[in-house]
């Protein structure tokens, strides 16, 4: 009986699956690059203003009050983007922080909408 395509296809999905399962996910670390991690837009405007690493994010974001507002280029989606890798990964890759606040990153202080820092939906 002769395999239709579509079959094989599938197969060879199941395949790398199973072929791929076993090496889990990759976490990442303060000294990984930022091109692994974001788009390449966001790493773009990032590595304009020095930011190369997650180390250098990791000064900024966490600790500062609108830490994107002196970031020309990076707008709201990409902030946004920024904040949502940090959220999902947490410091050093361990998984999100999450402060007294519930917020990932983010002292009480510090919780601020992209809005109230000067950006909005169409901002970049």
């Amino acid at each position: 009986m002769k395999t239709s395509k579509k079959t094989q296809n599938a197969r060879n999905v199941a395949e790398a699956i199973e072929t791929l399962a076993p090496l889990g996910v990759p976490s990442p670390s303060v000294t990984d690059d930022i091109d692994g991690w974001l788009t390449p837009r966001t790493v773009n405007t990032l590595r304009a203003h020095g930011i190369r690493t997650l180390a250098d994010l990791t000064v900024r974001v966490p600790r500062r009050r609108c830490w994107w507002a002196g970031i020309a280029g990076l707008g709201a989606s990409g902030a946004r983007q920024v904040e949502a890798f940090f959220s999902a990964s947490g410091p050093h890759g361990t998984g999100p922080h999450v402060g007294a606040s519930g917020h990932p990153f983010m002292r009480e202080h510090d919780e601020i909408g992209i809005a109230e820092c000067g950006y909005n939906e169409t901002s970049n």
